[in-house]
């Protein structure tokens, strides 16, 4: 396989680092990383002056400013070395610049090379050549809470039987069998239940009959109670408290009478009614069997 043609960029970054920088900073950065991709040492190169010159097509003191000013603004690590000949004559000025997220890529590309092949080896090594072998990869996966393998006793030589079972699918059917029992018995206790016979299905019909004349018939007594009653106040309430009573007859005729007889009372006149009781909190406290205070009373009864 060749050398890899392209390498990562991010737009991102690339505008960020380099937006407050000249073009001509920008335009060397770029082929300073096409040069460090195809080097050797990917991400990393080392030359001489007059070689980066070359690359950056122009003179060694412009790419001297080019390679410090990089460095200087933490774009790219650079550094310079002065290596000796042996003659002490001739000095020569080697400059290493290096791309540090092109050296972090390059360095992840080959931990999952290897992370890759080191697997396909084990994989590769631990594949079943024969029965026995067969035998420990299905013993396997009980070490990681994988299917149930189990190798019933006795086995023949020649036969050898192995039993493999999922636990999650062995307790779906389980379930599954259990609901359709709740089922199947809550259908034949329904059908046991049911009416078999037309006078015990003419005394269901009746009952559901009596509950709703019983509704009806409550409902109208209760609308005599609020034409009657002065305070027309949280009519919901008021018949929630009527349906706890459920009064019948009489208990109705009771009620209203008790009404007519408190509103002459003093308590339910003083101040156009202010005194009175919401309907509600009278039906509660059973306002029916209480004392009434008359007219006559009214200089005894003091407002609450």
């Amino acid at each position: 396989m060749g050398k890899n043609p392209a390498f990562l960029f991010y737009p991102n970054d690339w505008m960020r680092d380099l937006e407050e920088h000249p073009l001509e900073i920008e335009g060397a950065w770029i082929r300073i990383c096409c040069k460090l991709w195809w080097s050797e040492t990917k991400g990393s190169l080392a030359r001489t002056l007059e070689q980066w010159s070359k690359i950056l097509r122009v003179s060694e003191m412009d790419a001297e400013r080019i390679l410090k000013y990089l460095g200087s603004w933490h774009i790219a690590n650079v550094t310079f070395s002065l290596p000796v000949t042996e003659d002490n004559k001739k000095v020569t000025v080697e400059v290493t610049v290096e791309s540090r997220r092109m050296t972090k890529d390059e360095k992840n590309r080959k931990m999952n090379m290897l992370r890759q092949r080191r697997f396909k080896e084990k994989r590769k090594s631990n594949a079943p050549a024969s029965e026995m072998d067969a035998e420990k990869t299905l013993k396997y996966p009980r070490f990681w809470h994988m299917p149930n393998v189990t190798f019933p006793l006795p086995v023949t030589e020649d036969n050898k039987k192995v039993t493999v079972e999922s636990r999650r699918m062995t307790k779906d059917e389980k379930n599954r069998k259990m609901n359709m029992l709740q089922q199947r018995q809550f259908k034949e206790k329904r059908k046991s239940n049911a009416p078999v016979t037309e006078e015990s299905q003419r005394f269901s019909v009746s009952v559901s009959k009596k509950r709703k004349i019983l509704k009806r018939k409550t409902l109208a007594h209760f609308d005599l109670f609020w034409k009657a009653y002065p305070k027309k106040k949280s009519k919901g309430q008021a018949e929630k408290a009527w349906s706890k009573i459920k009064p019948d007859q009489t208990l109705l005729q009771t009620i209203l009478k008790a009404i007519d007889q408190n509103k002459q009372s003093a308590q339910w006149q003083k101040d156009n009614g202010q005194y009175i009781p919401h309907p509600a909190t009278w039906l509660n406290a059973k306002g029916w069997e209480d004392e009434i205070a008359t007219q006559g009373d009214a200089s005894s009864w003091q407002a609450p």
